[in-house]
């Protein structure tokens, strides 16, 4: 993972606000037919949802996508949170 630890440990506080709501949101995704790549649509949306433009620039907090995909899928098993049937 190239991210930071701070940035990291910023990513995941943030998103322990609102884990509780993620497995409901889930189901929601689940069943809505416009919804093709469950597993990438939940991941930026918990990124979405953690709203780190109102913490770093995007020239500061600048990961690719691949880098935002695995920090919330490491975020997501430490608080764990089940979705996406894991």
């Amino acid at each position: 993972m190239k991210m930071t630890i701070e940035h990291y440990n910023v990513l995941k506080g943030r998103v322990a606000t609102f884990a509780y709501q993620l497995p409901e949101y889930f189901e929601v995704l689940r069943i809505d037919p416009r919804v093709k790549d469950i597993e990438t649509r939940m991941l930026f949306d918990i990124f979405y949802g953690a709203k780190m433009w109102q913490v770093y620039s995007p020239q500061v907090f600048n990961y690719t996508d691949e880098h935002i995909k695995t920090a919330i899928k490491k975020i997501v098993k430490q608080l764990n949170v089940k979705i996406m049937g894991k």
